[in-house]
This record gives C-alpha cells, sequence and structure tokens, in this order.
C-alpha cells in the first residue's frame, strides 16, 4: 500500500474492515448508524475538509477517487483478488475491464437486491477485496452488512468512482487534482446532475455539517495519527505516543527519550522530537527537530509552537521532558479541543524548585487546569513529596553491557559537562593526590578553558586528557577500558552516565549527593563528600583492594537487577496503558 493508503494492514487482517470515505454531499445524506460502523471514515472533497479544519479537526487532504486506486493496486500485487459491486447495468463491469485483478462485477440494482444471493456471489467468487460504488447512504449499509457477513476480506465504498472508471481510466488529469479543481471538472462533465451538488448544497452543508467533527467523535472514531483518516480506537495501530524534549543535544532526557523510543516499546512509536536544535546527538538526526535552533523571534516561536500544536493534535498521548518541553506542551494543550487533545505525561529531570520562572508557571497552570495527566520523576531526589506522581529511574541499558577488556587503557575517566554543578574542578585538584594516574575528561561547556588553566597551574596538564565530545559508542568504549569512573558532580538528577557505567561494570566512585544513592546504597559505588578532592584520591586508592573490588561487583548486580530494561520498560508501558485505560 502507498503512504497514502488507509492505516489497515492486511497481513494482521483476522475480521473484516470497512474504509469509507464522506463528501459534504454524502455527509448530507449519510446514515450516521452504518457510518459509525465503519473502521476507517476518510474526508473526500476540500469543502468538508475545510469544514473540519474550522471545526479544530486538521484533517489531511484524502478521497477516494485519489487512494482507492493506489490500494486497489496494492492489493493486486500482493496476489489478491477483487469485487466492483455498483453503479447502473453495465457499469461495474466495463470499469472491472479496466483495472487488474477483477474477478466479479455486479451492477448496483438488481445485483445488490438479493442481499444472500449477493453474499453467495461474493463467497464463490474469492474475492477477498470489495469495492462497492452506489452512492450514500446505500453503500455504507451493505458495507455493514457485508463485513457481518464475509469473514477475512476489505471492503472499501467508492461512491462515482465506477463511473469515472468506466469513463476513462484516468478520468481526472493530474493536474486538476493537484489544484483541487475535481469538483469543478466534474461539473462541466456532469452538469446536470451535479450543479445543486456544487452550488447549492455547500451553503445547506455549512449550516447542518457545523458540528460534523463532533458526530465522528461521539461516533467513537479519532483521527488517526496520519490525518487522513478517522479510526476506531479498537482497530486503531499502536498506541499513538510522541515524545517532546526541549532541546536536540547530548544529555541524559535526550538519551531517556531515545531508550523509551528504541528499546520500551517494542514497536514502531513513542516518536521523540525536540522543540529546537542546540548542539546535536548522535542519537538523532536534526529533522526531528520543530526549529532549527533556539526561536529568537517571536515570529520564530510562534512558528516552532504552531508545529508542536500540529504534532500533539489527536494523538493518544504526548510524554514532555523537561521543563520548557513539559510548558510548551501545557500552552498548546489549552489551544486544542477537547476532543484532539492528548493524554500528558510531564517528565521531571530537575527538582520542579529549580525551573525557570516561566516554565514553572506554565507547568502549575497545567496542574491547576488537569491539563496535565500523570508525572513521573525520574529519580526519588527530584520528586517533592512521596504523594506526587510516580518515581521511574532510569534503566541500565542492556546494549551497554560489556566485553571483558583491559583495565587501565584510560585510567581515570570523567564524562560531564563542564559546568558548576558537576564540578569536574574536584576531580583535576585529586591528581596531586594520585602520582602517576592519569585523567580523561570527556565533555565540555562554559568551564573548559578555566579547567584547562586550573590543570596547568596544579602542574599536572600532562596527565590531563581534554577529550571533549564524543559519540555515545566511543565514551562507552572509553568505560570499558577505565580503571574507574569518576563523577564529582555538587548536584544531579539520574546520571544516564553512572547507569551506562554499571552497564561496562566499570568501577564508580561518585560524590554523595542524594541522586547518587542508588549506586552508592546498593554498594555498587565508592563515595566521597562533595568537592573534597583528598577523599575522592583516597576511594580511587581502595580499588585497589580486591575485597572492595568485589564488594563494588556484587553491588554492581543489584543495581543491573533492579534498573533492568525489561522492569524500567514494563513500568513505562504499564504507565501509557493506564492514563489510556477508558474511564
Amino acid at each position: 500500500m502507498t503512504s497514502e493508503a488507509t492505516a489497515i494492514d492486511p497481513g494482521i487482517i483476522t475480521t473484516s474492515t470497512v474504509t469509507t470515505w464522506l463528501n459534504h454531499h454524502s455527509a448530507l445524506v449519510a446514515d450516521w448508524d452504518a457510518v459509525a460502523q465503519a473502521d476507517e471514515v476518510g474526508v473526500d472533497g476540500t469543502f468538508l475538509q475545510l469544514m473540519l479544519r474550522l471545526q479544530g479537526a486538521s484533517v489531511a487532504r484524502s478521497s477516494a477517487d485519489l487512494d482507492l486506486p493506489a490500494i486497489l493496486r496494492q492489493r493486486h500485487r500482493e496476489g489478491r483478488t477483487m469485487a466492483f459491486v455498483g453503479g447502473g447495468p453495465g457499469i461495474a463491469k466495463a470499469a472491472a475491464e479496466r483495472f487488474p485483478g477483477v474477478v466479479l462485477a455486479v451492477d448496483g440494482f438488481d445485483g445488490v437486491a438479493d442481499h444472500p444471493r449477493l453474499v453467495q456471489r461474493l463467497r464463490v467468487s474469492g474475492a477477498s477485496v470489495i469495492v462497492l460504488g452506489m452512492g450514500s447512504p446505500a453503500q455504507d449499509r451493505i458495507a455493514i452488512r457485508l463485513r457481518d457477513d464475509l469473514p477475512g476480506v476489505e471492503i472499501y465504498t467508492a461512491g462515482g468512482w465506477f463511473d469515472q472508471l468506466a469513463h476513462a481510466e484516468n478520468y481526472f488529469p493530474p493536474m486538476v487534482h493537484a489544484l483541487r479543481l475535481g469538483w469543478l471538472w466534474r461539473l462541466c462533465h456532469e452538469p446536470r446532475r451535479l450543479a445543486g451538488r456544487y452550488t447549492i448544497e455547500p451553503f445547506v452543508a455549512a449550516v447542518r455539517l457545523r458540528t460534523v467533527a463532533r458526530r465522528l467523535e461521539a461516533s467513537g472514531l479519532r483521527l488517526h495519527g496520519n490525518k487522513r483518516f478517522f479510526v476506531h480506537r479498537g482497530i486503531a495501530e499502536e498506541r499513538d505516543v510522541v515524545q517532546i524534549v526541549t532541546q536536540l543535544e547530548r544529555a541524559g532526557a535526550q538519551t531517556l527519550s531515545w531508550w523509551i523510543e528504541n528499546q520500551a516499546c517494542g514497536t514502531p512509536g513513542f516518536r521523540s522530537y525536540f522543540l529546537y536544535n542546540k548542539s546535536g546527538s548522535d542519537l538523532f538526526t536534526g529533522s526531528r527537530c520543530l526549529a532549527a535552533s533556539r526561536p529568537a523571534t517571536p515570529g520564530a516561536l510562534v512558528t516552532m509552537l504552531r508545529k508542536l500544536r500540529d504534532l500533539m493534535r489527536g494523538r493518544d498521548a504526548v510524554i514532555a521532558h523537561t521543563h520548557y518541553a513539559i510548558a510548551a506542551v501545557v500552552l498548546m494543550s489549552m489551544l486544542l479541543r477537547p476532543a484532539d487533545r492528548p493524554k500528558v505525561v510531564a517528565v521531571h529531570h530537575w527538582p520542579i524548585e529549580r525551573y525557570p520562572r516561566l516554565a514553572a508557571t506554565v507547568y502549575s497552570l497545567g496542574v491547576r487546569k488537569a491539563l496535565i495527566d500523570e508525572e513521573v520523576f525520574v529519580s526519588p531526589s527530584v520528586r517533592p513529596d512521596a504523594g506526587r506522581g510516580v518515581v521511574i529511574e532510569n534503566p541500565v541499558p542492556l546494549a551497554a553491557f560489556g566485553r571483558a577488556a583491559p583495565r587501565r587503557e584510560v585510567d581515570l575517566l570523567v564524562v560531564a559537562r563542564h559546568s558548576a554543578e558537576k564540578s569536574v574542578s574536584t576531580a583535576i585538584d585529586a591528581l596531586p593526590h594520585l602520582p602517576g594516574r592519569t585523567l580523561t575528561l570527556v565533555g565540555e561547556g562554559p568551564l573548559t578553558a578555566e579547567l584547562e588553566a586550573q590543570a596547568r597551574s596544579a602542574g599536572v596538564d600532562d596527565r590531563v586528557v581534554f577529550a571533549g565530545p564524543r559519540p555515545n559508542v566511543e565514551v562507552r568504549e572509553m568505560m570499558e577500558r577505565a580503571s574507574a569512573l569518576i563523577l564529582p558532580s555538587r548536584w544531579e538528577a539520574m546520571p544516564m552516565v553512572l547507569l551506562e557505567g554499571i552497564a561496562c561494570a566499570v568501577p564508580l566512585v561518585v560524590s554523595r549527593i542524594p541522586a547518587h544513592g542508588f549506586v552508592s546504597e546498593s554498594g555498587a559505588a565508592l563515595g566521597f563528600e562533595v568537592d573534597d578532592a583528598a577523599g575522592l584520591a583516597e576511594s580511587v586508592r581502595s580499588l585497589d583492594d580486591d575485597a572492595t573490588r568485589n564488594s563494588l561487583d556484587a553491588g554492581v548486580q543489584v543495581v543491573r537487577e533492579r534498573l533492568s530494561e525489561p522492569a524500567v520498560a514494563e513500568r513505562w508501558l504499564t504507565l501509557v496503558d493506564d492514563i489510556l485505560a477508558p474511564t
């Protein structure tokens, strides 16, 4: 099937399905009980599409005469056979002669009057794709009856497509569709029959169909993620969930969103997007960004937020990581109609009291207006109180579990941004207490030049390697070769670097802060007080003791089991299932 075809995958069909289309004319005469039972409903015609957009449902273009030929040709390539049912005497047969794979043609008058006989003819033909071309409301009613009578078939309604196909294989010139002038082309060819439809009926429809979006939603239909079809949640597809992160860079929130997308959900989905590109990442491409850089003008900001609103519309859920992403998602939720508004999961990677004032204000507004359906804190250290939200700690990434490798090829390793809260200076200050040892610093930041000057001043610049940023795979290889991974931070939330260190089985030496408790309290790391260079050096020397190393190895196993990928993935999937469960 082409990318413009319907969402139903023939490879997984176990029951029959019905796909129909509505335009402003058929919507006026539709049997809404039958339409409500369809599995998919496409919007055919620019006028109805515009009406739905005015009602808050941003529907992309779809039509039977555009989509159906592509769908049927794909079914023919798959070796499936088709039946054409509908039109005046001889019309279905003439249309069938122009299309490959059609094994039965039945007219839409005498041929459908006897329903049991029609069912029998379709069964005998062996057709697994049935196309009904007889106009609304008859084709929708018959489609639903056939779905109940014939197992394992796909049923499509086609309106007047048989008449067009019988007239010419390419009834509409390509430019007519490109300019959205199909209605004018048909009016010129069939003025007597269609004059009222395209002159008077639009005004009638503007009044009578002013709540058509609400009517579709009341029927249990919702806009599919591709914006082309309304579908029933039951047949739908995988959960339509996206993740929004503030900026694209190498950091913990981005790594977690990548893991959720690629490892946790187990199927395509939970796709990650970024408000803007800050410094890039080897985990994602820049095409995931709604803006190429941080918006510098009000116009650029509005454009970015509009893209976010359109990305959110009609989704099942949005998982928003970090403060500004949470604020942006809350703001766009306020602009969406309730029927188009996704469930929102706010993922806190920082304590809320550390949020910038604007982000904190909008977040609080989202809580008051019940626009946030669940809150996730990535560590107990960032959770404000025990009764608020849930804690889902980040996983130990199984893909990074290391192979046996000789130690001391890298010696002491720090992987951290060069900023005040990371306290990388403490590791440099420890080197005079560790003669003969070397320190490799992976990362960069606003304090890089200051750290280089510090190393020169301490006379250890020949033992400090400023490696700069490195791809994730390379960093993990360095961890596997290191004799110790050091994280001297003054403050953290749930550091991914320690989880990767656990995966690679590198000995850990960490500052004693709440966020490092998950490794130090499990016996998986040696600790030292914040900014205590001598204490850091003493912990590094302790790694030479075999009993200490054995104890650390046991602690690593404890953390690996508690924060295994399957265990953490189950928590995330259960959380999404719970917020999407019918209330």
